[in-house]
């Protein structure tokens, strides 16, 4: 096995998705960061936070607020306040965002049926049992805190 070359191929896989993205990004003005909130919100209602955000994406908290106060500037997400906890601000996309979010999905569909798209059933749950392999050793890492948080 060539490590470089898995390595390049996931690279490949990266840059291809964020040229998937970039009809989006160009026809809202976005950056692939603001884009990929979007994404994260609406995929993820649960985890509504910036923190949340910043955890599960692994992005830097500098990335996250700032993308977030653009896309409220945009009228794309806007903060609510936890009634039990008035310190956490909950991200909710507003009826704007709607729009948006529907092309993003069909981006993520339309890159998932390309990259997929000659893989039996089998194969996807053997690369997903290999996925979650490889997810263990990096969570077992000794820095994986330090990759964690930028």
């Amino acid at each position: 096995m060539n490590n470089a070359r898995v390595l390049m191929l996931i690279q490949k896989i990266i840059k291809l998705y964020q040229s998937y993205a970039k009809p989006v990004l160009n026809k809202y003005s976005m950056t692939q960061a603001e884009f990929d909130i979007l994404a994260f919100l609406a995929n993820n209602p649960e985890l509504n936070t910036a923190r949340d955000i910043c955890e599960v994406r692994m992005l830097k908290k500098s990335i996250v607020c700032q993308s977030i106060d653009k896309l409220a500037t945009k009228g794309y997400v806007y903060k609510r306040s936890d009634p039990s906890d008035k310190r956490v601000l909950h991200l909710l996309m507003t009826d704007s965002a709607s729009i948006i979010v529907e092309e993003i999905k069909n981006v993520q569909e339309n890159y998932l049926s390309t990259i997929f798209s000659n893989f039996t059933y089998s194969d996807m749950s053997e690369l997903y049992s290999l996925l979650i392999k490889l997810d263990a050793n990096i969570l077992n890492t000794s820095n994986f805190e330090e990759i964690k948080n930028g």
